[in-house]
Formats: C-alpha cells, sequence, structure tokens
C-alpha cells in the first residue's frame, strides 16, 4: 500500500490530480520518473553485485509476467501457435518477426 501511495503521491505532486485521471502521458512521466528515483537510490545499496528491487520494480515485474502468460498477452503481444510443430532450439528471428509464445 505505500508503493501505490508513492505512486499516488507523485502523480499529485506533479500534475496536481489523482493518477488515474492523468493522461497517458503524464502517467508515463510519473512511473518513469519513480523507476528513475528507484534505480540511483538501488545502485547504492549493493547486495551481491545487484541491486534491491524497489516496489515499483517488483510490481512492474508481476505485471509484465501476468500479461505475457494471459492468453490476450500470447495472442497479441507473442506469436502463438496452439500445437506447434518440432522443436528448434537455435531460430534466427526476422527483423521485426514476434518472438513465442510457448
Amino acid at each position: 500500500l505505500e508503493g501505490l501511495a508513492r505512486i499516488e503521491n507523485a502523480a499529485q505532486t506533479a500534475h496536481q490530480d489523482e493518477f488515474l485521471k492523468l493522461t497517458p502521458e503524464q502517467r508515463s512521466a510519473v512511473l518513469t520518473q519513480i523507476a528513475s528515483e528507484d534505480y540511483d537510490n538501488g545502485a547504492a545499496d549493493n547486495i551481491n553485485g545487484k541491486p534491491p528491487k524497489s516496489f515499483f520494480h517488483q510490481f512492474k515485474e508481476l505485471a509484465l509476467l501476468g500479461y505475457f502468460n494471459s492468453e490476450l498477452g500470447a495472442k497479441e503481444a507473442l506469436a502463438y501457435l496452439q500445437i506447434p510443430g518440432s522443436y528448434d532450439g537455435c531460430t534466427t528471428l526476422d527483423p521485426g518477426q514476434k518472438a513465442w509464445a510457448l
């Protein structure tokens, strides 16, 4: 809840409005700023060579994981074959070709 409140506060500070009422461009700017701040702050607290994940980065990672594992993400964003052919572990992709959802 603290992470979501931080996003809301950043929207209020930057645009004097609720996050959900902002335009897509304004939302993107707010989230980009938070991601940048988290990256800058995390780099100083290295643990085993990797910066710790912030709430925002974990939230973003889980949202992407959920989308690309959904039917919509697999069919719209990835190339989808319900019953794939033979396995080809090393293949080349043409420029602009979607990755496979397998």
